[in-house]
């Protein structure tokens, strides 16, 4: 069989740029190395140099012309990338490292490409061979391309001193700035101090049954994210559209009666102002909407990728209705489609080193017992969620069980697995008309006075 094998996919300008970037600010390098490697290269002069720029770096701390210049003429390859001329040309093609990350992703998915293609062109003989059984051909090509995909990814291990020091880093700034060291907050008080927010790396589930404020509180969320810290806010949404999630911020940010603004003829006109303040400061804001009901994990790494270019690595992903997402791999029920779901989420916020928020619904049974308070094997298909989860939180408003309860607006969360921190519950208050959780607040009364 004759298979045509497109020619190699790669970009010389876009590895030029990435070697003349470190030569020009060896600042560059640090971010640019957690991308490439040497292999990602499609010229072989420039796997030399990008090898050398390494070597240079770890020997020195840094990285200029001249170190590389004579890097690369003590292992014996100077003449063969073309020697200092072609560095020096290399220079004066790249007169800023501004563009070098977006560059490294083009020199990146190249060698992706080339990867992939040869994989498929190893793997389509196999998948041809009559004379082999469709299962194991079919597992031989999965296999190969598999691997060509894991072979690209660059999470690299390190030594656990050069970690510690990072954490004495971190906590040394801590101490100075007199901060606590907490995630992403959780905009409630209380709730960020039970858990400690939202930290890179973790996924974090929110459940409750319909009618309790999931939605509502992850809209919350995602703003108080946008306003009060500089973190992307990547919101995907498969329980409302953008305009009824626009709708929601309107009301919870002026503080006008949601169902008004549905009629905005029975708007009070003392609002106005307060609604056009609420919409001027969504201006500029770092907070990514999609509606798509089909976007799957691989869309939002999609997302995450292009708004790290554009924000920086600081993001956090929350994801309402998780239930109704569909995983990339296939499935045969619920249980094993949660169960890839939440996998891929977990994979997601450890891979991208980002915290990662989804809402799931719980089974029916809470409903049947006395005690409404959710518990873990209420989640359905819990076994798992709970496993992958780092923290796993429910939402309770025994109202909604009891038109009589004595605490109409009362809210509790509950924190039934917390992984670096203790479970708990926080009470806040509910306000349904903006459909916005505010902290609690104890009263503390003298019963002498009464």
């Amino acid at each position: 069989m004759q298979i045509n094998i497109p020619d190699p996919i790669y970009s010389e300008e876009a590895e030029q740029a990435v070697i003349g970037a470190v030569l020009v600010n060896h600042k560059a390098f640090l971010s640019l190395n957690t991308i490439l490697d040497s292999d990602s290269f499609f010229f072989l002069k420039h796997q030399h140099i990008w090898r050398a720029i390494a070597d240079t770096y770890e020997a020195h701390g840094t990285i200029d012309y001249m170190l590389v210049n004579n890097a690369l003429k003590n292992i014996g390859v100077l003449d063969d990338i073309g020697g200092p001329a072609y560095l020096t040309q290399v220079i004066n093609a790249t007169p800023t490292s501004m563009h070098a990350v977006p560059y490294a992703y083009v020199v990146r998915g190249a060698k992706i490409r080339r990867d992939m293609i040869q994989a498929l062109a190893e793997a389509i003989p196999r998948v041809a061979n009559l004379d082999q059984e469709v299962d194991k051909a079919l597992e031989s090509a999965v296999t190969r391309i598999s691997k060509a995909k894991r072979s690209n990814r660059r999470k690299r291990g390190r030594y656990a001193d050069e970690i510690m020091a990072d954490v004495y880093d971190e906590f040394e700034r801590y101490v100075n700035t007199q901060e606590s060291i907490q995630g992403l907050p959780t905009s409630l008080r209380d709730l960020t101090a039970l858990t400690g927010g939202f930290r890179p790396g973790e996924l974090t589930i929110l459940a409750a049954r319909p009618g309790m404020g999931k939605s509502a509180y992850l809209a919350q969320l995602a703003y108080h994210i946008a306003t009060q810290t500089d973190a992307g806010v990547l919101l995907f949404l498969n329980e409302m559209t953008e305009r009824s999630t626009a709708w929601r911020w309107l009301s919870q940010t002026a503080n006008v009666n949601a169902t008004l603004l549905r009629d905005p003829v029975k708007v009070p006109p003392m609002s106005f102002d307060r609604i056009t303040t609420a919409i001027g400061a969504f201006e500029a804001l770092k907070l990514y909407v999609n509606d798509d009901v089909s976007a799957t994990t691989a869309d939002m790494e999609e997302q995450i990728v292009w708004h790290q270019r554009l924000w920086g690595d600081n993001l956090i992903v929350i994801w309402d209705g998780m239930y109704r997402g569909e995983p990339l791999t296939e499935y045969s029920n619920n249980h094993e489609r949660y169960g890839a779901l939440s996998r891929e989420l977990k994979t997601l916020a450890l891979r991208n080193d980002i915290p990662v928020v989804a809402s799931h619904q719980l089974s029916r049974k809470v409903e049947s017992r006395a005690d409404k308070m959710p518990r873990l094997s209420d989640l359905r298909e819990s076994g798992n969620i709970e496993e992958d989860a780092d923290y796993v939180w429910f939402i309770l408003r025994q109202i909604m069980y009891d038109d009589m309860y004595e605490f109409p607006n009362e809210a509790k969360f509950g924190v039934a697995k917390a992984r670096h921190s203790q479970p708990g519950t926080v009470t806040t208050y509910f306000e349904p008309s903006t459909l916005r959780f505010y902290d609690g607040q104890a009263k503390h009364i003298d019963l002498r006075d009464l």
